[in-house]
């Protein structure tokens, strides 16, 4: 992917907009997977390019492009929860990759295939090389296998680190 086929771009929000905004009410009221849905529409209609959200905390990726594509961030943390949400695939990657790298290339996936919130059925990821993984995909009673290009990226913010992936079909 050039750098002219798509466009990426962080935010943070202060403390002061995190106690007073809408969009941060809803977010603590756990209805995320509704206000990345809703910017991805109102963001698609107006540029007429594939777009993708994620946000964790107070801080906001979305990237655009002229192909398919999904992003995830999330803060690097705990890793114990790894055994509920990964397949067995995945757990094998385990011994090369982080828990986070795998899991926000999981999300990704699904926000670029569109099967929502990822289980161990509908989006696991079976193999990483360079900067292409591999993905076996059940969506609408199908399983596909697939390979898309991504691209880990470490972000630090204050005493915070979080990890975001991008995934795009070439």
């Amino acid at each position: 992917m050039e750098s002219e086929d798509f466009s990426l771009c962080f935010t943070v929000f202060d403390q002061k907009f995190r106690k007073n905004s809408l969009l941060h009410r809803k977010i603590r009221r756990r209805n995320q997977h509704n206000i990345g849905k809703t910017l991805k529409f109102l963001l698609e209609n107006r540029s007429k390019r594939f777009t993708s959200v994620s946000h964790k905390d107070s801080i906001v990726v979305v990237v655009s492009s002229k192909y398919p594509v999904g992003i995830d961030i999330e803060r690097i943390k705990n890793e114990s929860i790894r055994s509920t949400v990964l397949s067995s695939d995945e757990k094998l990657l385990l011994t090369s990759f982080s828990f986070t790298e795998i899991w926000t290339l999981k999300e990704s996936i699904s926000k670029l295939v569109e099967t929502g919130l990822p289980t161990i059925d509908t989006v696991s990821v079976t193999r990483i090389d360079d900067e292409v993984v591999t993905s076996k995909i059940k969506k609408n009673g199908k399983i596909n296998i697939r390979k898309y290009y991504f691209k880990h990226l470490r972000l630090v913010y204050g005493t915070e680190c979080y990890k975001f992936c991008l995934v795009w079909q070439g």
